[in-house]
């Protein structure tokens, strides 16, 4: 009986908690947050997300015409020494020109440190934010979070404007540590249609309904219908890469969209949705990947043309790896083959285009294979 009652009181205490921390709230932590030491349902996890958040919407700028606002929340307690490295993140973002870019606004957060029985807070302030320049269109913005330490409850937020819509950030429900409450919810307008993909294997709470919406046109209110995307995950388990995985953001939980067309009454439809022959086409016809693909001069001097052994490219491949390293950078397109050579580091398409050139030198017909998944490496809680 004894036994019993003790296992009730366990299995009572884990109902609370999962209740507890799958409702944390953003801009304050509880004394629970910052006196937990370990995650139930993961005691290995180095830290747990307790909250993560995004929302999205559509608005209208007099200059920029239909543009869509991407707003994150993420909240994490940090367990142990390992989990530190969350407190450092980055925000890819693009910018091209003042008609075609992305711009990031109201960055903050704060961290939450216990202290003699009282709660310490220390904001986020601009020392601890940078800037770098990826090349003249590519940009990361990057911060970390003061005073955090094992213990701590960090908690930042910030919203990207962004001026393509044909290409909604994709929400991951999933990290590689523990989630304990994850929640994705968008507002879409009737002009635009979209390939709503839900990947993953762990189960959502998901809702799709009619709501409305009104945007300023023309110096006119327009009323409009809208769909609205909810989806929610609790307790989600740490995904974690893995031998032999191709690449962990292929399975991990996430919704994206892909726009088929967009359409105001009165206007023209436009079609967006491409086959992957024409987008096959389109690379190959741009100059930073087709062009870089077309280039066979850079090891001449270096690599003979010879006999097409499968032995013979492995040697190749292993000079390059010698000269080359990887930057852990994921991108589509390379950023200076001359350069990435040069300093013996690339990001992953700089590594992949330069083997490439080197085995068109060794007489090998080498071209790239784009596959058909959307990809980019783990950014920070897009």
């Amino acid at each position: 009986m004894k036994t019993l009652y003790s296992l009730a009181l366990v299995l009572c205490s884990l109902f609370i908690f999962q209740q507890n921390y799958a409702q944390s709230k953003y801009g304050n932590a509880t004394m629970d947050e910052l006196t937990m030491q370990s995650y139930p349902q993961d005691t290995t996890a180095a830290a747990v997300v307790l909250l993560k958040k995004g929302d999205a919407r559509f608005i209208v700028s007099e200059l920029y015409g239909f543009q869509f606002e991407y707003t994150l929340q993420v909240k994490i307690k940090i367990l142990k020494t390992d989990g530190l490295k969350w407190c450092d993140e980055k925000i890819p973002y693009y910018e091209a020109s003042n008609s075609s870019k992305e711009q990031i606004n109201g960055l903050s957060g704060t961290t939450y440190n216990l202290e003699n029985g009282k709660i310490v807070k220390t904001k986020l302030s601009k020392e601890y934010i940078t800037n770098e320049d990826i090349d003249n269109k590519y940009k990361v913005r990057k911060f970390s979070m003061p005073a955090a330490k094992v213990g701590s409850v960090i908690e930042y937020k910030y919203t990207i404007v962004s001026d393509f819509y044909y290409e909604l950030r994709e929400f991951r429900f999933q990290e590689s540590i523990p989630v304990a409450y994850s929640c994705y919810e968008g507002k879409i307008p009737e002009y635009f249609r979209y390939n709503v993909n839900f990947q993953g294997y762990v189960p959502l709470k998901t809702v799709r309904e009619p709501e409305n919406e009104s945007f300023h046109l023309s110096g006119n209110l327009i009323p409009c219908n809208a769909e609205k995307i909810k989806a929610e995950g609790f307790d989600l388990p740490a995904m974690k890469d893995e031998a032999f995985l191709w690449t962990v953001n292929d399975y991990i939980s996430k919704v994206s969209f892909e726009l088929r067309s967009f359409y105001i009454p009165g206007s023209t439809l436009q079609n967006y949705s491409s086959s992957w022959a024409n987008i096959d086409k389109e690379l190959l016809a741009s100059s930073s990947f087709g062009g870089n693909a077309k280039k066979a001069d850079m090891f001449k001097e270096e690599i003979q043309k010879g006999d097409i052994t499968l032995a013979r490219a492995q040697e190749i491949q292993n000079m390059l790896k010698y000269r080359v390293k990887w930057n852990e950078r994921s991108d589509l397109y390379p950023r200076n083959l001359k350069e990435a050579l040069k300093t013996g580091l690339g990001n992953n398409a700089d590594v992949n285009f330069l083997l490439i050139n080197a085995l068109k030198a060794g007489g090998y017909d080498a071209f790239p294979v784009v596959l058909s998944t959307r990809s980019n490496g783990r950014l920070p809680f897009s």
